[in-house]
Formats: structure tokens, sequence, C-alpha cells
């Protein structure tokens, strides 16, 4: 239990990390926008977004110096693969750090080389992150200090599971195998996603019939509804 809540957390901090960088999609704008117009705006807003990618190149400038205030497709990709690095390089700390403690303290520079080295690149990559563009969404919370608090969630989580012992982590990894076989074999496979990425590309899965699959239309029919119910209900007969 502890080695899998710890997991957890550390995925919630990476979802965190990287999900604020990222240019915001359609459909993400639509479950968030409260009308119909603010969805539309938010549409348009990513489309114009869009363009800026033809004109961005990978080069240094987009690294540390974005020319675009708005989060583009390569300053996304950049965030994921700096929080893949920061991920790495926090793995391989912990790990020298737990199992050669000993040593450190002894001054062996073997160790000590590899430590300054990845605190180095996690500065780096932490760095990149902070210069790349964040999403002005809306939300009613929104994490603070960004990218400092997730990364250093990552880290203390990280440091915590490698505290346990072979035991556990033996146990975790059967139920991880045992999961993965199950999710890959037939989870992924009838899940809902695939469902409604199967109905934009043209293809039912008739294996689910209950799936909904025109969300988007549920969706407009439902703000529909609600603009109508509420002008209904500002309207009062006068009394005789």
């Amino acid at each position: 239990m502890s080695i899998g809540t710890l997991l957890a957390y550390s995925l919630v901090a990476t979802c965190v990390l990287v999900l604020r960088y990222q240019p915001e999609q359609p459909n993400l704008a639509y479950q968030m926008a409260g009308t119909t117009d603010d969805f539309n705006e938010s549409v348009s807003t990513t489309d114009s977004q869009g363009t800026f990618l033809d004109e961005d190149k990978f080069n240094l400038q987009s690294l540390l110096f974005p020319k675009n205030a708005e989060p583009t497709r390569l300053s996304g990709y950049i965030v994921n693969v700096s929080s893949a690095g920061v991920g790495l390089v926090i793995i391989t700390f912990c790990c020298l750090v737990v199992f050669g403690k000993d040593l450190i303290l002894e001054g062996n520079a073997l160790v000590i080389l590899p430590l300054a080295v990845s605190i180095f690149f996690c500065l780096l990559f932490t760095v990149i992150i902070w210069r790349q563009p964040e999403s002005k969404t809306k939300l009613s919370f929104k994490v603070p200090l960004l990218p400092v608090i997730p990364i250093v969630s990552i880290l203390v989580n990280v440091f915590l599971m490698m505290q346990l012992d072979e035991g556990t982590w033996i146990r975790f990894s059967v139920w991880m195998v045992l999961g993965f076989i199950i999710y890959f074999g037939y989870g992924v496979w009838h899940s809902s996603e695939s469902a409604s990425s199967g109905a934009e590309s043209g293809t039912v899965n008739y294996n689910r019939p209950n799936v909904v699959l025109n969300n988007k239309n549920e969706k407009r029919a439902f703000l529909e509804e609600q603009t109508t119910s509420d002008s209904v209900a500002t309207w009062e007969p006068t009394a005789e």
C-alpha cells in the first residue's frame, strides 16, 4: 500500500507538471466552458495557437526564451521530454543516495560525481520547464510555484519508495505485471476512450452498445436545455 500510494502521488505530481504547460485542446475546452460561446472562443484560441506551431522550430531559443506567450505543441513537447528527464535524474539520484550512502560518507568520488551531475541536470530541466509558457485556462485551483512543487514532490516520493524493502518491490512488480496483462489484453480495447476514438475515426465498437458516441452533441443539447430552463424559470406570471 505504501509503494502504491507513493507511486500514485508521483503520477499526480507529474500530471500537474505536464498538463500546466500543454496547449488547450478543443474537447477539454468544451468540458470546461460554461456556455457554447465560451467553447467557440476556446476552440478559436486553440486554433490560433496551432498556427504558431508551423512557425516554431526547435532551437536553443525555444528552450530558454520561447517567443510565444501561450503554450504550443512545441513547448508542450519540450516540457514532456524535460519531465521525463527529471524523472530519470531523480530516480538515479535517489538510488545513489540510498544504496551508496556509505560511499558518500567516505567521500568516494565515484558516487559524489554522479550525484553532482544528477543535481545539475535536474536544475537544468527545471529551468527549461519554468521558461515555457503556462496555460491560461481558468481553474478553481492551481498548484502554485510550478515547476518546483511537483518536482520536489516527485523527489520525496521516489526517495521514500527507495526506502522500502525488497519484498515490497517484488510483490509490487508481480501485481503490476498482472495489471498490465489485464489492461493491455482487455481493458484498453474495451474502454470508453477507445470507443469514442473509434467513433471519431468512423469505426464503431459494436462490443459496447451502451457507450455514448456523440458526447459533444449531448453536451451541446444539455447546455441548450439548461439555457431554456433558466429562461423559463425567470418568467413569473402576474397575479390577477
